[in-house]
C-alpha cells in the first residue's frame, strides 16, 4: 500500500509538463487561467444542481442529477490535475484521477440511457400547460352553468313581473288609443259603425248617430235606423254597393246623402270592411262615415269656378293654355283649337311644335325650356302660328308661372295674341325709318361737308400765311375749327338719337363681365385710371348692342370729364326681382344738385364737364334704358365723384 502511494506521488523518473511549454510564461499561464477557469466552472455547477434537488422535493428521479453533479465534479478535479502536473510530474496520480472520471461518466451515460424512456413518458410542459388550461376551462364552465342557472331564474322572476306591468301598460295603451282614436274620429267629423250579420245589430258611436240626426244616447241601432235616413236616390246604390261588396270579398267605398228628420239634406263618406271567422263565414261589418258636406261645397264652387273660367277662356279674343311646372301644356281654350284645326290629343305636351313656323321653331323651343323649364321666368315671345287654312299670323306669346304660398311653380298660364295686323303695320314704319334713315343721312352729309370744308380752308389759309398771323388771329383759327368739329359731332348725335328705338336689334344671352371686358377695351381707357367690376354680374338675356351703348358712354363719361389724370371707376350690380340695377360711379369732379335735372336733356351737359362735350350721350343713354322700360338717376356731390344708376328688365322687351 505505502509502495502504491510512493508511485503515485513518485516524481523523480518523470519531467514537469511544464517542460514540453518550454516553459514559456504566456503559454504556462494561458493553461494555468483556462483549466481554472473550467474547474471553477465545473464545481459551480453540481452545487447548483445538489440546491435544486433540495428545493425541488416533487422531482423525478434526482439521483441522475446527483449523479450528474459527481461526474462533473470529475472532471473539474483533473484540470486541476492538470495545472499540478506543470510543475510536479506526478502522472500517475493524474492517469487515476482520470480513471475515477471515466467510471463515473460510464455510469452515468449508462443510467441516462435506461432512464430516457422513463423520462419520455413524462408529461411536457406544453402538455402539463394544456392539462391545466383543460381543467380550468372546466372549472370555468361549471361557474358559468351556475352563473346561467342563476341568470335563468333572474330572468324568469323579471318576465313574470315585465309581464304583468306589461299587460297593464297595454290595457293603459289600450284605453289611450281608444280615447285618441275617438278625439281623432270626432276631430275629423267621423263616426264608426259595427254591423253584427247574425243579429243584424250595429252599435254605433256617438258621432255616428248625431251625424244621422238621431238623438244620442242609444248605441244599438237596426238596419232599419240606418236606411230610414239614407236619401231615397242614393239607398239603391249604396245597398247594391254593399251587396258588391259582400259577393266580391271588397270594401265599400260609397259616398251618399242623409236626410235629417227636419228635412235638412247631409253628405257622408262611408268606408266599410267584412270579417270572416275561422270557417271562412262572414261575421260582421265594420267601418267608418264622415261628414263631407263641407268638400262638397268645395267642389261645387270648384266646379263653377271652372265652368266660368271656361266658359271667359272659351270667349277671350287670346288663344290660351295651361302647362305644368315642367312645359308640358295639358289644356287649350276652344279659339285655339278653332284657329288651328287641331284636338287636345294632338298638341298636349310638346305637341305645338307642329302649327309652328319651321324658320322660327328652333329659336322658340330654345326660348321656352330657357324660361319655362329651367329658370322659371316669365316667357314672351313673338312667332307666327298656322292657321288652319295653313296661312301663317303673328303672335305675341306670353306665359307666367303660378305659384303656391312658399313660391312653388304649379303651373303655367299662356296667351297667345295675334299681332299680325300690328306687324304690317310696323313693316309699314319701317319702311318709313328706313326713308327717314336715308333723309336723314343724306342730311348728314350736306350738313358735315361744309363744315369739314370751313375746317380744311382754316388750315390751308394758316398753312399759306404761315408766320403771317398774329398769334391772336391764329387762336382764332383753332377756336372756328373746334367750333366745326363740335358742330360735327352734334350732329353724330343728333343722328344716333334719332336712331334709338328704331329698327330690329337681336336678342342673346349676354354675359355682363364679357360685355364689360370689350367696352374697356374699345374705350382705351388710360393705364392711370382703375375699372373695378363686381364679381357677381348676370348673365341677361337681352339686346347685346343697346347694353353696350348705355355702359360705354357712361364709363367713357367718367373718364373723359375726370378732373385729374388719375381716377377709379367702379361698377356695381343688384338683383331687383323682375330687374338688375347697375350702377357705374367715378372719382371725379361730381355734378351740382341744381344741374342733376338738365344733364340728360339734348345738348345739356353741366358745368364740371369738358367744353368739347356735346351734351348727346347722357340723353342718348337716358332714351336706350326707357326704351327697355329701364329708368336711370345720378346721385352726386360736387367734389366727391358721380355715380349713375340704371335699371334692366331680366326678360327682354317683346320686339314685335
Amino acid at each position: 500500500m505505502a509502495e502504491l502511494i510512493e508511485t503515485l506521488f513518485s516524481s523523480s523518473s518523470f519531467i514537469p509538463h511544464g517542460h514540453c511549454y518550454l516553459w514559456q510564461t504566456n503559454l504556462v499561464g494561458l493553461h494555468v487561467l483556462s483549466d481554472t477557469i473550467i474547474a471553477l466552472a465545473y464545481y459551480s455547477i453540481p452545487i447548483t444542481l445538489v440546491y435544486f434537488v433540495q428545493k425541488r422535493k416533487d422531482l423525478p428521479f434526482d439521483w441522475i442529477f446527483l449523479l450528474f453533479g459527481a461526474f462533473i465534479i470529475s472532471c473539474g478535479t483533473t484540470h486541476l490535475m492538470e495545472i499540478w502536473t506543470l510543475w510536479h510530474p506526478d502522472y500517475w496520480l493524474s492517469g487515476l484521477l482520470k480513471a475515477g472520471t471515466a467510471l463515473i461518466s460510464l455510469y452515468t451515460a449508462i443510467a441516462l440511457v435506461q432512464l430516457i424512456p422513463q423520462a419520455l413518458l413524462l408529461p411536457s410542459p406544453a402538455q402539463l400547460s394544456e392539462m391545466n388550461q383543460q381543467l380550468q376551462q372546466q372549472i370555468h364552465d361549471r361557474q358559468q352553468a351556475e352563473a346561467q342557472v342563476r341568470q335563468l331564474n333572474q330572468a324568469l322572476e323579471a318576465k313574470v313581473a315585465q309581464r304583468t306591468a306589461d299587460l297593464e301598460q297595454s290595457m293603459n295603451q289600450v284605453r289611450e288609443s281608444m280615447q285618441r282614436a275617438t278625439l281623432a274620429m270626432d276631430a275629423a267629423k267621423m263616426g264608426s259603425w259595427d254591423w253584427d250579420l247574425a243579429t243584424q245589430k250595429i252599435i254605433w258611436s256617438t258621432y255616428h248617430e248625431w251625424l244621422w240626426g238621431y238623438e244620442v244616447g242609444t248605441a244599438e241601432r237596426s238596419y232599419e235606423d240606418w236606411a230610414r235616413r239614407v236619401h231615397p236616390e242614393d239607398l239603391a246604390r249604396v245597398e247594391a254597393a254593399i251587396e258588391q261588396a259582400q259577393v266580391t270579398d271588397s270594401d265599400l267605398s260609397e259616398e251618399y246623402r242623409v236626410v235629417w228628420e227636419d228635412g235638412s239634406v247631409h253628405w257622408v263618406a262611408s268606408f266599410g270592411r267584412f270579417y270572416r271567422g275561422e270557417k271562412g263565414e262572414r261575421l260582421q261589418m265594420m267601418g267608418l262615415v264622415q261628414n263631407v258636406d263641407e268638400r262638397k261645397r268645395t267642389e261645387a264652387a270648384l266646379l263653377e269656378s271652372e265652368s266660368r273660367f271656361r266658359t271667359l277662356a272659351d270667349n277671350i279674343s287670346q288663344l290660351a293654355w295651361m302647362a305644368d311646372s315642367n312645359g308640358w301644356i295639358f289644356w287649350y281654350n276652344r279659339r285655339w283649337f278653332d284657329y288651328t284645326g287641331t284636338n287636345l290629343e294632338q298638341m298636349q305636351g310638346w305637341g305645338w311644335q307642329k302649327v309652328h313656323h319651321p324658320d322660327h321653331i328652333d329659336r322658340v323651343v330654345e326660348r321656352y325650356r330657357h324660361c319655362v323649364v329651367e329658370t322659371g321666368q316669365i316667357w314672351e315671345d313673338t312667332f307666327p302660328l298656322r292657321r288652319r287654312d295653313g296661312v301663317y299670323r303673328w303672335f305675341l306669346s306670353r306665359a307666367i308661372p303660378i305659384t303656391d304660398e312658399n313660391g312653388k311653380i304649379l303651373r303655367w298660364f299662356g296667351t297667345n295674341t295675334d299681332v299680325t295686323d300690328l306687324k304690317n303695320v310696323q313693316n309699314t314704319l319701317e319702311e318709313r325709318n328706313n326713308e327717314l334713315d336715308s333723309f336723314v343721312h343724306v342730311v348728314s352729309h350736306d350738313l358735315k361737308a361744309p363744315l369739314r370744308a370751313i375746317a380744311n380752308l382754316s388750315e390751308w389759309i394758316e398753312d399759306d400765311l404761315d408766320g403771317k398771323l398774329e398769334a391772336d388771329t391764329q387762336q382764332q383759327m383753332v377756336l372756328l375749327r373746334s367750333r366745326v368739329y363740335r358742330m360735327e359731332a352734334m350732329i353724330t348725335g343728333l343722328l344716333n338719337y334719332a336712331r334709338v328705338g328704331r329698327g330690329y336689334v337681336e336678342i342673346e344671352a349676354v354675359v355682363v363681365a364679357d360685355l364689360l371686358l370689350e367696352v374697356i377695351d374699345s374705350l382705351a381707357i388710360p393705364t392711370t385710371f382703375t375699372v373695378k367690376v363686381a364679381p357677381d354680374l348676370p348673365t341677361i338675356l337681352t339686346k347685346r348692342l343697346l347694353l353696350f351703348q348705355v355702359f360705354a358712354n357712361l364709363i367713357g363719361n367718367g373718364v373723359k370729364h375726370h378732373d385729374r389724370a388719375d381716377g377709379l371707376i367702379q361698377v356695381s350690380v343688384i338683383d331687383r326681382q323682375e330687374f338688375y340695377e347697375f350702377g357705374v360711379a367715378d372719382d371725379g369732379p361730381g355734378i351740382a344738385p341744381e344741374e342733376q335735372a338738365s344733364i340728360f336733356n339734348m345738348f345739356q351737359s353741366g358745368s364740371s364737364q369738358k367744353k368739347d362735350s356735346t351734351g348727346v350721350g347722357l340723353a342718348i343713354v337716358k332714351k336706350i334704358i326707357e326704351s327697355e322700360t329701364g329708368i336711370i338717376r345720378v346721385e352726386s356731390q360736387v367734389g366727391q365723384g358721380t355715380a349713375f344708376y340704371f335699371t334692366w328688365p331680366k326678360q327682354p322687351r317683346t320686339q314685335v
